[in-house]
């Protein structure tokens, strides 16, 4: 086997690897659906898929996307300064919302209806963060096998949480709490590992490197804001015209059909960022053929399950 073929083999096993992780996380998923559904209402999926968009919006500025150094650093002393700036930051943003939060609260104005689960909001804004930058990290580390077992003890720590409050009568915060919480489980022990053992960086070695790497703050931040919004307005959308039960729906078909792709997507996305410093360092004549067979393996996992998709729902709609 020629080196160009044994790296490509390579790469599809560390795709492979992460995609199956992700799909024994989202058969979790998508399992434990039916059962959230007779525990739960549509309104109450609508308000969860509105907490996760405002999340998910605010996590494309809550650290400033600097985790996407993460992979470029090849210095494992820089690598855990960034860390710990990336948490650093996703501390100070948890900490505006909240104040947010609380001055809005105060002069009433009234950001959530009747629901109150938007006080969740920093501490989801700190986890999911935290879980951001894990996945980062591990990618760095070429930990594939640690991040597949994370999107599943996520996903089987949210799914078991959300039942478990569900049965014992907590109502829709349920979801939300669930959803939070499992950030944190999936995140911890990546992190762990990864700052565990050095100490607290000064502030002057956090400023020289968050300087360095200023351009991921001011490229990726407003590009990445305006791609999360593309698709996670949709619920504010839904819940202002139609109401919460509409986007609830929405999220349910989402669920089983939307975040497939997405986690075949980040499975190659994910070994891509691991590779690409590498080849950049070492053998950048050979990036563009990388980023084609790169693509191609993306059209070769995903084209399939994309024309199954079409076919069930082409047989359903007739």
């Amino acid at each position: 086997m020629s080196f160009a073929k044994l790296k490509a083999s390579t790469f599809l096993r560390s795709v492979m690897l992460l995609a199956g992780g992700a799909a024994i996380a989202q058969g979790i998923t998508v399992g434990v659906t039916p059962v959230l559904t007779r525990l739960f209402s549509p309104a109450e999926f609508g308000m969860l898929a509105a907490f996760t968009s405002a999340l998910t919006i605010l996590l494309a500025v809550s650290s400033l996307r600097y985790e996407f150094a993460l992979p470029q650093v090849r210095n494992i002393k820089q690598a855990r300064t960034l860390v710990f700036l990336c948490l650093g930051l996703l501390f100070v943003t948890s900490l505006l919302v909240f104040i947010f939060l609380v001055v809005a609260s105060i002069s009433g104005f009234a950001l959530w209806g009747e629901w109150d689960y938007i006080w969740l909001l920093p501490v989801g804004i700190m986890f999911a963060g935290a879980f951001q930058v894990a996945n980062y990290w591990a990618v760095r580390e070429k930990a594939f096998r640690e991040l597949a077992k994370a999107n599943v003890n996520r996903s089987l720590f949210q799914a078991t949480a959300q039942v478990g409050m569900g049965l014992a009568g907590v109502g829709g915060l349920a979801l939300v709490l669930g959803y939070v919480l499992s950030q944190a489980v999936g995140a911890l022990k990546i992190l762990l590992g990864a700052v565990g053992d050095i100490r607290r960086p000064s502030w002057r070695r956090l400023r020289v490197l968050a300087v360095r790497h200023k351009r991921f703050p001011l490229f990726s931040v407003p590009a990445g804001v305006l791609n999360v919004s593309a698709l996670h307005l949709t619920p504010f959308i839904l819940i202002y015209f139609y109401g919460a039960s509409s986007a609830g729906f929405f999220s349910l078909a989402q669920r089983a059909m939307g975040a497939p792709m997405a986690f075949l997507g980040m499975a190659i996305a994910n070994v891509y960022l691991a590779e690409l410093p590498r080849l950049k360092e070492s053998e950048p004549e050979r990036l563009m053929s990388f980023y084609l067979r790169s693509c191609r393996n993306l059209i070769a996992v995903g084209l399939p399950v994309v024309a199954l998709a079409t076919l069930i729902l082409g047989g359903v709609s007739t």
